[in-house]
Order: structure tokens, then sequence, then C-alpha cells
């Protein structure tokens, strides 16, 4: 089983590259656990959105503390389910790929596309096909994976609420664990 801090180690790895380089301009909220709505609002107009639906969805997604800043914790736990959740619509999205390029071949159409068009169709036909499998049995794998690991996460979550309630202000290692992830997303 994975613990939590072996997903926080894949977050630093993918974070890095994931987050780019936080916005330069001044008027900008940047990457800042400081404040989870400007977290959130940076995290949009990275992405451009000004789509609702999306932003609805970074609400449920990015946790606030009781005193506004990020709950890192809840967030990042937010984050790995949210992508639990998308990789079985990736798969299905594949299929139909599949499906429907396969259609396509089958069309009138397809006859009147040159040789090297029909080829180059075919080959995606078959290359998707081949990798099927391999994507079925790795997002099985990560279910399943996530189901076991997933009340032990939530668990990690409530201890560190509770030590936090407990021991009061942040300690040099907490202080150091944000400066990690003030230097993840570019702030440091």
């Amino acid at each position: 089983m994975k613990s939590f801090r072996q997903y926080l180690v894949e977050a630093d790895q993918l974070a890095a590259p994931a987050l780019g380089t936080p916005s330069a301009d001044t008027d900008g909220p940047g990457y800042s656990f400081d404040s989870a709505k400007g977290f959130k609002d940076a995290i949009s107009k990275e992405i451009g959105s000004a789509d609702p639906e999306l932003n609805a969805k970074l609400d449920q997604i990015i946790v606030a503390e009781p005193d506004g800043t990020v709950d890192v914790d809840q967030t990042l736990y937010n984050i790995v389910k949210e992508f639990n959740n998308l990789i079985p619509q990736m798969l299905e999205f594949v299929k139909d790929m599949i499906s429907k390029f396969t259609e396509i071949s089958q069309g009138t159409e397809f006859q009147q596309a040159s040789p090297a068009d029909q080829q180059s169709l075919l080959q995606s036909i078959k290359d998707m096909q081949a990798m099927l499998p391999g994507l079925e049995k790795s997002v099985a794998d990560m279910q399943t994976q996530f189901q076991q690991n997933e009340p032990m996460m939530q668990q990690n979550i409530k201890d560190r609420k509770m030590n936090q309630q407990m021991k009061g202000p942040a300690t040099v290692q907490e202080d150091a664990e944000l400066a990690r992830w003030r230097k993840i997303a570019g702030l440091a």
C-alpha cells in the first residue's frame, strides 16, 4: 500500500512541470497557499477558464483552512480522488475513438481518401487497439490501489488536523514543508 507521504512525493514530481511558471504580473495571486481563494483563482487563470462548471469543480477540490490558507492535505487528497475518477473516463474516450475510427474506416468517404490517409487511419486503429489492454490493466490497478489507500489517506488527514489542533502554531518542520511547497510553486 502506498502511504500518503508517497502520494506527496509523487505530487512533488508531477507538480513542478504541471504548475509551470507562476504568473509574473503583480496583479495575480501566483501560486501561494496563503489564500485558498487566491490559489483557486491562480489555477483558473492559468488554464484560462471562464467556465462556471470548471470553476465550481475547483471550488470543491481546493479546501480552505479556517484561517483562509489552503488545506494542502485535503486539497491534495481531492486532486488524487478527482484524477482517479477521470482516468476511467479517459479510457472510455480511447475506446470511443477506436470505435469512431473503425466506423470511419468502413464508410464511403474513407474509400475516397488517399492510400496514405487510409493507411494512417488503419495504423492508428491498430496502435490504439494494441495499447488498450495495457491501459485497461493500468486503470484497474490504479482504481484498486486508490480504493485500498483511500481510508488511510482520509485517516491521515483527520490525524493531521487533530495534531494541529493539539499542538497549536506551526512547527519548524511544518514551516519547512510550506517552504518546500512554495519552492514547487516557484514562489521561493
